[in-house]
């Protein structure tokens, strides 16, 4: 069952949100830099690969962060505006699809004149993954079946069932593969 207000993927993914348990678990071995790159970093450029990442302005405060044991302060001016220079890159159709596709999150970066071309390109994007992932749950469960099927302890009519099953998900995944590839050919329009 679908919850009454989901939150959409572009505000989290799985992987986002183990992260920060990720970075607890290694003793808080998540810095954005070390010391050296806070002594001699470039606080211009480095806003421009963040932007060209899609970071949104909360990396300043983990650059910040990683370099305040030093005393090193950021040149947060210089970086916001290679940041925005950045997003110039970032938010685009073709980045927005790509990132869809790798179930990567959005963290609202991209200024109103671009983002609705962005986030079109990102939900189809989306889409593509989502259908990939079902794919894959797909196999798995179908090779796990295939597994229960070789069972020498299983009655005939366990196996009779999981056989039906197998050949649904077997169905289900022709179906999924023929949405992937109509969505994939509707993805050109993005690039």
């Amino acid at each position: 069952m679908t919850p009454a207000n989901p939150v959409p993927r572009y505000a989290m993914n799985r992987r986002a949100a183990w992260l920060p348990i990720a970075c607890l678990l290694l003793g808080g071995g998540c810095a954005t830099m070390d010391e050296t790159q806070c002594q001699v970093t470039d606080w211009y450029q480095l806003g421009v690969e963040d932007g060209n990442k899609g970071y949104s302005t909360g990396r300043l405060d983990e650059h910040r962060s990683a370099c305040a044991g030093i005393g090193v302060e950021p040149d947060a001016a210089r970086y916001e505006e290679g940041r925005e220079l950045g997003l110039q890159s970032y938010c685009v159709p073709s980045r927005g699809l790509q990132a869809g596709m790798r179930g990567e999150m959005y963290r609202s970066v991209c200024p109103e004149s671009t983002r609705s071309d962005f986030l079109a390109a990102y939900r189809h994007g989306e889409k593509m993954h989502d259908v990939e992932d079902q794919i894959d749950d797909n196999r798995r469960e179908i090779n796990r079946i295939d597994g229960m099927l070789n069972d020498k302890k299983r009655s005939a009519g366990e196996k009779q069932q999981l056989y039906t099953r197998q050949q649904n998900l077997k169905r289900q995944n022709d179906q999924l593969r023929f949405e992937y590839d109509r969505l994939a050919s509707q993805a050109g329009r993005f690039r």
